[in-house]
């Protein structure tokens, strides 16, 4: 398993990047395909050359858009972003994390996120909102309406949302949000926003157990200057976030719930239930009309999938 970078191989890998051509050997071969690059070899079969572009996020530019009290760190290659964030030390500073790979990327439910190297979104933010845990149930909801909103915004008009926290198409998924809390004290809460997008590569649906895309379907993407609004769109929410806005929250994700009005199951303990999606109340619960009764259910222990689907989502 590959665990990190070290200096040479990082060399090696930008004067790859950069187009030249390296001396063949089996460690440098055995780094490009621990990070899924597909390359090329001379017709001697001496050299070694990237069959593919690949698009690095400029930590620079990023970094200059940046308020100058929040932090930014950018790893080639990293377990989680939102793990190394939220094992460090507590400090009341706005810090962000992202990554051009991760190797313990985690979704939803303890669930693994695929994350080949150079092709997608890792991105994680970790701040503290003067609100106490019990009145952050919406966040991860505004979340999905700020991220789902922007790319609709940049062109994506196909992106929607799948409760609780899922970024879809009508083909599949394109990205998913991690929210994890922490309290500070009784009124402080610390809050971790990992979010994932397919930018340049899906994973196979026999890798997730379900159909995924990535942006790049419907149009043409530059990973940094995606970074760059969606750093800031998060900004903006957690400095804006209250627990006062469910209601407009509620009335927000109705117009982005690909599957409102739409006859979903949910998959709860083994048992499989069906009904109407009426969106999510004012605790940001799913509501299920099922034969004329509603029902509500937390995102902490639902998951959801169209009849006929194979399974509930995997990534």
């Amino acid at each position: 398993m590959l665990e990190q970078i070290t200096t040479h191989q990082r060399k090696s890998l930008e004067d790859l990047i950069q187009g030249r051509f390296l001396e063949r050997s089996p460690d440098l071969l055995a780094l490009l395909e621990a990070l899924d690059l597909s390359y090329e070899l001379t017709s001697s079969g001496a050299e070694v050359s990237l069959s593919e572009p690949v698009q690095l996020i400029s930590t620079d530019l990023v970094t200059a858009a940046l308020p100058a009290e929040v932090g930014y760190e950018h790893h080639w290659v990293i377990d989680s972003t939102n793990k190394y964030l939220m094992d460090g030390a507590y400090r009341n500073k706005t810090r962000i994390c992202s990554a051009e790979m991760q190797i313990s990327g985690r979704g939803r439910r303890g669930r693994s996120w695929v994350s080949p190297f150079g092709k997608n979104i890792y991105l994680s933010l970790l701040s503290t909102i003067e609100l106490p845990m019990r009145e952050m149930s919406g966040l991860s909801l505004a979340v999905g309406i700020c991220v789902a909103t922007l790319l609709r915004r940049l062109g994506c008009a196909q992106v929607g949302l799948k409760w609780p926290n899922d970024l879809m198409t009508e083909s599949g998924k394109v990205g998913g949000i991690l929210i994890e809390l922490e309290s500070v004290t009784p009124e402080v809460t610390r809050v971790c926003i990992g979010l994932g997008l397919n930018v340049f590569q899906a994973p196979q649906t026999q890798e997730i157990g379900r159909a995924a895309m990535c942006l790049a379907d419907f149009g043409q993407w530059n990973r940094t200057e995606l970074m760059i609004k969606l750093i800031g769109e998060l900004l903006e929410l957690v400095n804006d976030f209250d627990g006062a806005q469910m209601q407009g929250i509620q009335q927000r994700w109705t117009g982005l719930d690909l599957y409102w009005g739409k006859t979903i199951s949910v998959v709860q303990n083994g048992q499989e239930i069906a009904g109407v999606n009426e969106g999510i109340d004012l605790k940001g619960q799913l509501v299920l009309n099922c034969g004329g009764v509603l029902r509500y259910f937390n995102a902490g222990e639902v998951s959801i999938r169209i009849p006929d689907s194979p399974r509930p989502e995997a990534q």
